[in-house]
């Protein structure tokens, strides 16, 4: 059967755009107008159709490459009802490759001696092409790499075979990408089971609604590589406490989840030094050193009781507002163990 290549059609003048995934693998029966590759450019990603119906001999491009108007793309071995044009006996057995003329004729390629095939000026109008002139399949055979097959595809959504053979426009994989969801797991309500935006938007969805499992590195961030740092110079190193560990647990827990907000404010307090002075003697008294430190835990704890939504924590997935009636406030504090964070309960109801 006749082979035929495929290239880039127009695209609208777009230089460079890049290969983000291939629809089909060698031996893949496809339609016309039944996408190959999917391209990217700086404004918009566009599939690639083929113009012609029959199996996937060769894929000239693969994931990353970048690809202009003109471009071959893949290997056709159309099939009988598809062929573009008659046959004749003396072109039974050639392979037709190219775009077609205004009479019908292909265009012929010129023996490849660049990386990619190049494709010679058009036919003249009737002309015919014996078995003896047209290139062989052997020649025709671009100057570099085969292209890999779906299963060996750089794994650009999770599974690129599966997602690869899935029925969804441009748009949609795309979106996908963004999700990092594989199209294969997306089942489709379109036409034919085509994936639409609704249907991905729905899984995503449903996804999230589903209790996430443990994560590891971070709460799913990804994990610090080993690095070897006596390379760099002389270096110590000491196994790290339980408590330090469980502290840095902690407050990574807390950096993620809660709400950070910084308050600028000036306030006077000549007088409260005077009164904190004032005190030192009978601090000493009780073996205490007076600092302003409680001084602060006492005007935080009335900014929380004037504004009891500070002092407040979302709840049963974030449904629900809990406003706490009580106010205990966390203070750092530097110990010979490490960082330590004692919780202060009651702190409006206590004196200094």
């Amino acid at each position: 059967m006749p082979v035929q290549q495929v290239t880039v059609p127009d695209i609208g003048g777009a230089e460079g755009a890049e290969v983000i995934e291939l629809l089909v693998a060698v031996g893949d029966q496809i339609a016309v107008d039944q996408g190959l590759i999917v391209l990217e450019s700086d404004k918009a990603s566009m599939e690639i159709p083929s113009t012609v119906a029959g199996t996937v001999v060769q894929l000239l491009v693969a994931v990353g490459n970048q690809l202009s108007e003109g471009a071959p793309v893949a290997m056709i071995e159309v099939a009988a009802e598809s062929a573009a044009v008659e046959s004749k006996p003396e072109v039974s057995d050639a392979p037709q490759v190219g775009a077609q003329t205004a009479a019908g004729q292909p265009e012929l390629p010129e023996a490849p001696a660049a990386s990619q095939p190049e494709l010679s000026e058009p036919a003249a109008a009737g002309q015919a092409v014996t078995a003896a002139t047209a290139p062989t399949p052997a020649a025709l055979e671009p100057k570099m790499p085969l292209s890999p097959t779906a299963s060996t595809v750089p794994d650009r959504e999770g599974d690129a075979s599966e997602s690869a053979q899935v029925y969804a426009g441009p748009a949609v994989r795309k979106l996908a990408r963004e999700f990092g969801v594989s199209l294969g797991r997306v089942e489709g309500s379109g036409p034919q089971g085509r994936i639409l935006k609704e249907d991905l938007q729905q899984f995503v969805q449903k996804s999230l609604r589903e209790p996430a499992g443990a994560t590891t590195g971070g709460a799913g961030l990804p994990v610090i590589p080993e690095t070897d740092f006596s390379k760099f110079g002389e270096i110590e190193i000491t196994q790290r406490s339980k408590l330090d560990k469980l502290t840095a647990a902690n407050m990574h827990r807390s950096w993620l989840n809660v709400p950070h907000v910084t308050q600028f404010d000036e306030a006077d307090i000549t007088d409260l030094e005077e009164f904190r002075a004032g005190l030192k003697a009978e601090a000493q008294r009780r073996d205490v050193k007076l600092s302003p430190l409680p001084f602060v835990l006492k005007a935080c704890a009335v900014a929380l009781r004037d504004n009891p939504k500070l002092n407040s924590s979302l709840a049963r997935g974030g449904e629900d507002l809990v406003y706490k009636k009580y106010i205990h406030i966390g203070m750092a504090v530097d110990t010979p163990a490490g960082l330590m964070v004692p919780v202060i309960r009651d702190v409006d109801r206590k004196t200094i």
